[in-house]
């Protein structure tokens, strides 16, 4: 059996040498993991116990880097090439170079904490945030879904499924079982009384709660009908009153307004 090798340590350099020292890194681990035959790093990497630490998933036939950490590394290589091998991977730029799991090499390094872990990912993501081979969109280590935005086809069945949803009696059903079964606990009810009265004992809260009781009280024109309150329309319309408040705040229900705005 292969012995297990353990990746080089990276300690704190100079900005002027932390970028050589950390490729040198990189370099000597790609060699390792060939040398043993073990390129996804499966000898060192077990589901039980979890380890943490930062990742580096190396594309051998482009020479492409993409950086993360995790609080578990067996379950996270795992996801990537579970979603990888169906061109299901979350980053597009990732999904486009990959090739086979031949052509991948995941290196490790393992830390005790999950901060640690955070913090070596940055260090890395900012070493290599000018260089074409990275293909992380986001080089925050703690903003890993930063400038991630569907697509309109994306958007598009996302509405088209939360639609289908909602209009689904036993969805609306289920979701007042588990609300009614969640105040019905003397628990529950204690705890959402505390929230209330803690909210109401800060001055800049309260504020807005008083505010947003005045707004409730303001009369509001849908679709040229009169209602001497929100909370009469939300009765009228089966709607909770943030949901006509938003409404009305839309430009996509003109007919929805508050009366004074209309007169």
């Amino acid at each position: 059996m292969n012995s297990i090798i353990k990746p080089l340590r990276v300690s704190v350099v100079s900005d002027v040498h932390e970028k050589e020292t950390l490729e040198r890194s990189i370099r000597l681990n790609i060699a390792r993991a060939i040398v043993s035959k073990d390129p996804l790093n499966k000898e060192r990497i077990t589901y039980n116990p979890k380890i943490k630490g930062v990742y580096i998933i190396y594309l051998i036939s482009t020479g492409h880097i993409y950086i993360g950490s995790t609080n578990d590394l067996y379950s996270r290589r795992n996801q990537h090439i579970f979603k990888l091998t169906r061109g299901i991977s979350s980053n597009k730029n990732l999904q486009k170079s990959y090739v086979n799991v031949d052509n991948i090499i995941f290196i490790i390094y393992p830390t005790k904490t999950r901060e640690l872990a955070f913090n070596l990912e940055q260090k890395f993501l900012d070493c290599y945030v000018n260089d074409p081979r990275l293909l992380n969109i986001a080089t925050d280590a703690r903003l890993a879904a930063k400038g991630v935005y569907p697509n309109e086809e994306t958007r598009a069945k996302f509405k088209a499924a939360m639609k289908i949803r909602t209009s689904n009696p036993e969805h609306g059903a289920n979701i007042s079982r588990h609300v009614k079964k969640r105040f019905l606990n003397q628990n529950e009810k204690q705890k959402q009384s505390d929230r209330i009265k803690n909210a109401w004992a800060n001055p800049v809260t309260r504020i807005k709660m008083l505010a947003a009781n005045k707004r409730k009280g303001k009369p509001v024109t849908i679709d040229d009908v009169i209602y001497p309150s929100i909370i009469d329309a939300s009765k009228v319309h089966h709607l909770d009153s943030t949901i006509i408040i938003r409404r009305l705040r839309s430009l996509k229900y003109p007919s929805w307004r508050y009366l004074n705005e209309t007169t």
